[in-house]
Formats: C-alpha cells, sequence, structure tokens
C-alpha cells in the first residue's frame, strides 16, 4: 500500500503497487474502481500506484504512477485521462500537492517539481505542465504550508522551502550549514507544520524547525 485517499463524498480509495487503486464506499465495502475503464492496453505502469489526490476545484481525483503515468479521474461523468507529461522525461511521480491557488505540484523520483495547472482551457497544451525546478534527487514528500509555500524534501540535499507564485527557493535547510541551524541529516523523508512557525521533519532523528529563527532541535531516542 502507497497512499490513502478520503475523497469529498467519503469514499477511501487505497494506491497499491501492482493492484492499482482500491475503491470503498462511506461504509468501507469494496467497490469496483471505474478509474481504469479506458486504460492503455498491456500497459502495467497505471497500476503501480505512489500517490493520489482530489483537486479541491475540480473535484477531479489524480494518481501518481510510475514512470510518468497520471490518471485524471472525474467523478462526476466517470472519465478517465490517462497521461505521460513529457516534461516528466518518463520519471516516477511520487508525490501530488495542491497549493493554495488550485495549482498542483509534481515530485518525481528524479527531482522534478513540476507546476501543473488544471485550468480546463490548458489541457493537454504545452502550457499545462511547467517544470519549476530540477532537484536532481527523489522527492520524498511535497507540503503546503499555512502560507502557501511549497516545502519539498528530499533524499540527498535537505528540505526546500519555495515561492509557490515565483518558483524561488526561498530557504534550503541542509547539514551543512552551522550548528544549531543544519539538519540531522540531508536525507528527509517527510515533514508537518505545528504551528505558525514550529514544522517538525522526519530526517532519521525529528528535527524541530523554528522557521522564524531557523533554528533546529533535533529529538532522538
Amino acid at each position: 500500500v502507497t497512499s490513502f485517499l478520503e475523497t469529498q463524498n467519503k469514499e477511501i480509495w487505497v494506491g497499491s503497487w501492482g493492484k492499482g487503486v482500491v475503491t470503498y464506499d462511506s461504509a468501507f465495502l469494496r467497490t469496483r474502481p471505474v478509474v481504469y475503464n479506458g486504460v492503455p492496453a498491456n500497459d502495467p505502469n497505471y497500476k503501480l500506484v505512489w500517490t493520489t489526490l482530489q483537486h479541491s476545484q475540480t473535484k477531479k481525483i489524480l494518481i501518481g504512477c510510475q514512470t510518468a503515468r497520471i490518471i485524471v479521474h472525474d467523478p462526476v461523468t466517470k472519465a478517465n485521462r490517462f497521461i505521460t507529461p513529457p516534461v516528466l522525461e518518463n520519471k516516477t511521480v511520487r508525490q501530488l500537492a495542491e497549493d493554495k491557488d488550485g495549482n498542483v505540484w509534481i515530485g518525481s523520483q528524479y527531482g522534478h517539481l513540476i507546476r501543473w495547472d488544471l485550468s480546463p482551457n490548458k489541457a493537454g497544451t504545452e502550457e499545462e505542465f511547467t517544470l519549476i525546478h530540477n532537484l536532481n534527487t527523489i522527492i520524498y514528500k511535497l507540503f503546503i504550508d499555512e502560507d502557501g509555500f511549497i516545502w519539498a524534501c528530499t533524499h540527498a540535499y535537505g528540505v526546500y522551502k519555495i515561492h509557490p507564485q515565483t518558483g524561488r527557493i526561498v530557504s534550503k535547510y541542509h547539514t551543512k550549514a552551522v550548528t544549531g541551524k543544519a539538519l540531522y541529516s540531508d536525507v528527509a523523508t517527510d515533514i508537518i507544520q505545528y504551528d505558525d512557525s514550529l514544522f517538525v521533519i522526519a530526517t532519521g532523528a525529528l528535527d524541530v524547525l523554528n522557521s522564524r529563527i531557523t533554528k533546529f532541535n533535533h529529538l532522538m531516542t
């Protein structure tokens, strides 16, 4: 099992490696997934699922898969769209996250950080997907904070904080900073926001970041 999604109508969608998406109703009774109606023949990548997200504005359910495969499911019309954005260069979709403007951010196995515009007039055009950065390492986690900034936890280069409109890297947190301002490890796998200034980052330890003064406390057993 690779992901869980509770949809807006209280269904549970479970992403898995090899079995694809398994769906349950609000009573947790298994249902027949309609997401694979029309799936391209002889392409097993669409059933190698990493991440799932329901877009708040369009209500569409987005499924990120192996080798740059993405499924877009419309729960109203039941229509499915199966796409392989060239900008991903056939790299696996590890993370999907929606920012406060309704754009979806894609993080890949090889470090592509892509902004996806789900406006109806952009579908199928060159403007639909925009490469913002290539971080050249696995993006384990994308997180949108209360102020709208995008945080990317990576395999080898620590954590990036990125401005959602400009794409500018606002801050980078890593082990090479001075004592008290450095991550415990450059392998960062997850992040949550505790309050307006405190973030907790999983790095092998629990790194508690005070973002106002850029100070870390490392919690270890």
